[in-house]
């Protein structure tokens, strides 16, 4: 048979703290949430093998995102799941970005070069990913 899947992203969650970890759990897997408590929809789940060694997570969720990064130390890789809500402003989902790049930043400033893995719904349907404008 094929290897297991080491990490599944999930968007559109729809989690609150009243669904228990227990309630979602997938067998040989453990679960990382970040629950969009203030509104109805969004929210993140990412489910990493649990025979893999996960460090330095985090979790943040408002009423524009919700995005939880996490290192993977078996991978050598950092990994985030980000959820944009439509219309929300370019602004905040930069700042986002921007958390991304502060957590590489510090990464990396102890001499390891992470793989990146960057998923998620962005709701961003007017980008030309090609020319990135």
């Amino acid at each position: 048979g094929r290897p297991p899947v080491p990490i599944l992203a999930i968007t559109e969650s729809w989690l609150k703290p009243n669904i228990s970890d227990a309630q979602i759990a997938i067998d040989g897997y453990n679960s990382l949430r970040a629950d969009r408590k203030s509104r109805k929809g969004g929210g993140c789940v990412l489910y990493v093998k649990n025979s893999l060694l996960v460090s330095h997570t985090v979790n943040f969720s408002d009423k524009h995102f919700s995005m939880l990064h996490c290192f993977i130390d078996s991978m050598n890789a950092l990994v985030s799941v980000i959820y944009r809500r439509p219309n929300a402003p370019l602004g905040s989902f930069k700042a986002v970005l921007d958390q991304v790049q502060e957590k590489l930043n510090n990464l990396t400033s102890d001499d390891r070069s992470p793989d990146i893995y960057i998923m998620g719904d962005f709701n961003l349907p007017n980008i030309d990913w090609d020319s990135r404008q």
